[in-house]
């Protein structure tokens, strides 16, 4: 029962622990890129979040680079906003 009692402090640790919080650049452009195409179509956090069945706090968590998404996630995001996901495997300097 102590670790039920201690529940909300754990959590609070969770989001903190480094492995969740993925504030590097990469995550930031994605996010960015969330941000910026969601705004081209004239979306609210709101309504992205509608037609995702996702909560409003959760696209704003994503597009502040705070939710480690999953690739499905990132798929459907992508998807509701009529974008393209590009990706480039290339060695540094090419």
């Amino acid at each position: 029962m102590i670790f039920l009692q201690n529940w909300n402090s754990i959590k609070r640790q969770m989001r903190n622990d480094s492995w969740n919080n993925p504030q590097n650049k990469f995550c930031r452009f994605i996010a960015d890129k969330i941000k910026q195409r969601r705004k081209e179509k004239g979306l609210t956090q709101k309504a992205l979040a509608r037609k995702l069945k996702i909560s409003q706090q959760m696209i704003s968590r994503i597009e502040n680079g705070k939710e480690n998404i999953s690739l499905l996630t990132l798929k459907n995001v992508v998807d509701s906003l009529e974008g393209r996901v590009f990706w480039r495997l290339s060695k540094k300097g090419e």
